[in-house]
């Protein structure tokens, strides 16, 4: 089968995300998403995380730790991509200010990508948002 490569953005919104809300500081899966069967995902240096947290009153603290990490499918081992405080993935428009990866990583189907965060208060996921760029290759007819 051919494979096609794309243009895609993960956010809250996909049909692959499973979303938590956060343990109070306690490092937590918030966004999890599962790459799709017949799918890989490209990670690229100019590829860019954004992030919006929020509990059921306030933004998160800026200094909350965050981090992107792989999950193998049966769960025995992950692989941290990034991490940082809360500040730097805050930022969804300006170009100059957004949080790029840095790396070049494929990520098969059936693996997790996983936003998690050590919060001081439980995020609330309804009232929060984050985007995720790569390149996604999926097999066509």
């Amino acid at each position: 089968m051919p494979v096609k490569g794309m243009e895609h953005t993960v956010d809250q919104n996909d049909d692959n995300i499973t979303a938590a809300n956060g343990t109070v500081s306690v490092m937590s899966d918030i966004f999890t998403y599962k790459v799709p069967r017949h799918t890989a995902i490209l990670f690229r240096p100019e590829d860019v995380i954004s992030a919006y947290f929020k509990d059921a009153g306030a933004e998160a603290e800026g200094a909350d730790p965050w981090e992107l990490i792989i999950r193998d499918p049966n769960s025995l081992s992950t692989e941290v991509l990034a991490k940082g405080q809360y500040t730097v993935i805050k930022e969804f428009q300006d170009s100059t200010k957004l949080k790029k990866l840095k790396l070049s990583k494929l990520v098969k189907s059936d693996y997790y990508v996983v936003l998690r965060m050590k919060a001081t208060t439980v995020l609330v996921v309804a009232s929060c948002l984050f985007q995720l760029t790569c390149l996604r290759y999926a097999e066509t007819l």
